[in-house]
């Protein structure tokens, strides 16, 4: 697997597929589709969204992107919000140039 320690994540498109490090990328199976989330996002099946966008998603809204989403999410939105607020994911690193350049000033 990819190490992932100091990677920059702010601007990922897609976490497709990815199983995640159990720190700043995390991942969940549940049921019909694979959850991957970050601090800041998360990914659901093709669906990618910022946290904060998920938890405000009214039903018709989670409805249009699939058939089969709004009952899904009924079942497991709350189950997903209690995993990532008792488990979240570390922030990654936002500029890791800048930090590497405070740690060589300190050195």
């Amino acid at each position: 697997g990819a190490n992932l320690d100091g990677a920059n994540l702010d601007g990922v498109a897609s976490l497709w597929g990815c199983t995640g490090n159990r720190a700043e990328v995390k991942a969940i199976q549940a049921d019909t589709w694979d959850v991957t989330y970050t601090a800041t996002h998360m990914q659901i099946g093709c669906q990618f969204h910022t946290l904060a966008e998920w938890w405000a998603f009214g039903d018709d809204e989670i409805a249009r992107m699939d058939s089969q989403a709004l009952a899904w999410w009924k079942v497991w939105k709350p189950i997903i919000q209690k995993i990532v607020e008792t488990s979240p994911a570390v922030p990654g690193v936002e500029k890791p140039a800048e930090t590497e350049a405070a740690q060589e000033e300190q050195q």
